[in-house]
């Protein structure tokens, strides 16, 4: 879906020339807001640093009260020129007691566009708010985006229309906005949405680094390259994906050929409201990693860490921190933990065993004892690169960098990976669960297993995936096989399925909570990336890209069940068993099965005519599966003895599968025969990939097959090349007493 936004309001049908005269004036008064006023300079405006991450996440910048405040200073809500609904008959207004209602005074349900419709429903402060909790944006950027997309925080008489794409969210250039997302608090929680899954590191069609951006949506007007500096920025474009030119930029709040405003607006909104944008050099980013006890090492070379220089002394007060070559066994003096400072926003780095804090001392990385000055306050900044990151000096912005194999400086940016870091942690949490084919059951209960819906097919490149009841690794259970994998590159796991390789992964990289949990193909994004983490006896399965964790919702363990990221809890619905399957597991000598062809479940293996226990020979067909009486076509399994064959038998008449006269032809007829345990009745059982098994005869290596793959009743069974065709894949399902 494109979420190109528009930058201007669309202005309405003027009708009949006198009306045109009147309306001049009037749309001159309605729209002028901040242009009638002097608007902020833009001298500083840096297309590739609009604002920092740090203010666009400052969500408690102001409180629901003082939005309030702010909404009715900004606007007129008493505007009592209600004969000008009438000029418009497309639109709605809400009129009340002889004036329009203005955003601060009007109210607002689930899916309305505003007023007295929606009883109970919420202000316009509370929404956004709420929302800015929610999504942990920064109020005053869902403030300026209303005005800057709508008008709607100036405007004395808004209409039905601004509030349904209040926010511009679902508004493309090139085609009408989309009415799923109507509606002023859809609009809103939309916009939050997107703004925070980038700043996590998600989706964005303008990364940080370099990136061409055109001055309009018409690309005859141009364009430049950008760099853009914060994640922040990154989420602007994403939302209107154009820089103003020249022109715009010496307009201030006007309009230029080739002009493109909505990124312009928001920096002068922004600066005349709020008092401008931080300096990306003294902005606090927050919590990018969890913390915990790492290695961290060069990205430019690879397998050189931070090391105290000399090791770890008694009664140390300072030291060098140099680049030393990454040692396997985690020496203490390369292991830092890593804990975040809710108070100061930033991170303190230390040495557990000497207790020093990592410091700069005259350009130069040292440890020194706890001072709590800037030089011990650093944020983590997250490179494009999954797992990988910048470490930027709470003093002055400047990045960590290896200014050569040994040593460590600083510098305003970092040049060619040499101020990019990979995070390894050490702690014993980090690989704890064995590398390994899985079922993954909830603690809810188990005999359920997560599983992709309607099972898998060769060449999918996506599913949904659910709870459904656990499947016996004696049978056909691939959509609910997977390998888990510890990606040493990324230090997360990978779960992938087992049959397609497709990998578990958050949707679209969405971070909100709810957020459903699909499987993808491969694409190296942090949703794609997973902590597994060992909570007594119990594993909590935790999304690289937010630190949510796969979650049950509402603990309602039932078939179909979505699975979903939320907030870590700790609770039971968050909580996983990881059942290792294996050839050791499969027993099939305990129970008793229909044998089925994977190309038609409903058509089974069957004695023809029946069986008793007199019976000395039977010719083996397929026929439709029965429910009651089915004794002709139930079968067992008996180990050879001899190899890792199998004997497959007719438990009520005792005869055996078996190459008629022991051929080993292409279309050697298999029939039922007394036990001679010869390699005519020996048979290889081996798993397929998509979860059936393919049952080859020991004596000539071929496989057992229905003839001609005629699937329909009375269809002989025979031997033939194996050529992984579906008439060759068999289905054991176990029957209960």
């Amino acid at each position: 879906m494109s979420r190109r936004r528009r930058d201007k309001r669309i202005l309405f049908v003027i009708l009949g020339a006198f009306v045109a005269v009147f309306l001049f004036t009037f749309l001159t008064q309605k729209f002028k807001g901040s242009e009638d006023t002097e608007a902020a300079s833009l001298a500083g405006f840096d297309p590739g640093y609009i604002i920092s991450d740090y203010q666009m996440s400052n969500y408690n910048s102001m409180s629901e009260a003082e939005i309030q405040n702010f909404l009715k200073q900004k606007g007129n809500c008493n505007d009592t020129r209600t004969y000008l609904a009438s000029y418009y008959t497309n639109y709605s207004y809400h009129i009340k007691d002889g004036h329009f209602v203005c955003l601060a005074d009007e109210t607002f349900g689930d899916g309305t566009a505003y007023g007295d419709s929606a009883p109970g429903g919420a202000s316009a402060a509370h929404i956004i708010w709420q929302a800015a909790q929610d999504y942990k944006i920064n109020p005053q950027v869902l403030i300026v985006l209303l005005q800057k997309e709508q008008g709607l925080i100036t405007d004395s008489w808004p209409n039905d229309r601004q509030y349904k794409t209040a926010t511009g969210y679902g508004c493309p250039d090139t085609a009408p906005c989309s009415s799923q997302y109507y509606g002023f608090k859809n609009q809103v929680r939309k916009a939050a949405a997107l703004f925070r899954t980038v700043l996590d590191g998600g989706w964005t069609n303008y990364p940080l680094g370099n990136n061409y951006i055109q001055y309009n949506p018409d690309a005859d007007c141009g364009g430049g390259v950008v760099n853009i500096r914060s994640l922040a920025t990154s989420a602007l474009y994403r939302y209107t994906p154009y820089q103003p030119n020249a022109g715009a930029l010496a307009a201030g709040y006007g309009t230029a050929h080739c002009g493109a405003y909505g990124n312009r607006n928001f920096y002068l909104y922004f600066e005349d409201w709020f008092g401008g944008i931080t300096s990306e050099y003294i902005e606090k980013l927050g919590r990018t990693i969890p913390d915990g006890k790492y290695q961290i090492t060069s990205k430019k070379y690879n397998n050189r860490s931070f090391d105290i220089y000399g090791g770890i002394r008694s009664e140390m007060n300072s030291e060098r921190v140099i680049l030393y070559q990454t040692k396997e066994n985690s020496a203490s003096n390369q292991t830092f933990m890593v804990k975040y400072n809710d108070a100061s926003g930033y991170y303190m780095i230390y040495n557990e065993d000497s207790g020093l804090y990592l410091d700069l001392e005259n350009g130069s990385l040292v440890i020194n004892k706890k001072n709590g000055d800037c030089g011990q306050k650093w944020n983590i900044k997250r490179e494009n690169k999954l797992g990988y990151y910048m470490l930027v000096s709470a003093c002055d912005g400047k990045s960590l960098v290896s200014l050569s194999e040994n040593e460590i400086g600083i510098r305003n940016s970092a040049v060619d990976n040499d101020g990019v870091w990979k995070f390894f942690e050490v702690s014993p949490e980090t690989h704890e669960l064995e590398d390994g084919t899985y079922q993954i059951l909830t603690v809810l209960s188990d005999k359920m297993a997560i599983d992709i819906k309607g099972g898998v097919v060769r060449g999918m490149e996506s599913g949904e995936i659910n709870l459904w009841n656990k499947k016996s690794p004696n049978g056909t259970i691939a959509n609910q096989l997977f390998d888990v994998e510890y990606d040493s590159e990324t230090g997360f796991y990978k779960i992938k399925n087992h049959s397609t390789g497709l990998l578990l992964d958050v949707y679209n990289g969405n971070v909100e909570n709810g957020t459903k949990v699909i499987v993808w193909r491969e694409n190296g994004g942090c949703n794609q990336r997973w902590m597994i983490k060992k909570i007594e006896g119990d594993y909590e399965i935790v999304s690289a890209c937010t630190g949510k964790a796969l979650d049950v919702p509402k603990n309602n363990a039932v078939v179909g069940q979505s699975l979903i990221i939320y907030n870590r809890q700790g609770s039971k619905n968050q909580k996983w068993n990881f059942e290792p399957i294996s050839e050791e597991k499969v027993d099939l000598e305990k129970n008793t099965y229909t044998i089925a062809v994977s190309e038609d479940r409903n058509m089974v293996l069957d004695v023809s005519g029946g069986v008793n226990k007199n019976l000395k020979y039977g010719e083996l067909i397929m026929y439709k599966k029965k429910i009651m009486n089915n004794a002709n076509q139930t079968f067992k399994f008996k180990k050879s003895g001899i190899d890792s064959g199998y004997f497959i038998y007719n438990p009520e008449s005792n005869l055996y599968l078996d190459v008629y006269n022991g051929g080993v032809d292409n279309g050697s007829r298999v029939i039922l025969w007394q036990y001679n345990g010869g390699c005519n009745q020996r048979w290889y059982l081996e798993r397929t990939m998509d979860g059936y098994y393919q049952i080859t005869s020991a004596c000539s290596k071929k496989v057992l097959d229905v003839d001609s793959g005629r699937i329909d009743s009375l269809a002989p069974v025979i031997i033939y090349g194996n050529h992984s065709g579906s008439n060759q894949k068999w289905l054991f399902t176990e029957i209960k007493d």
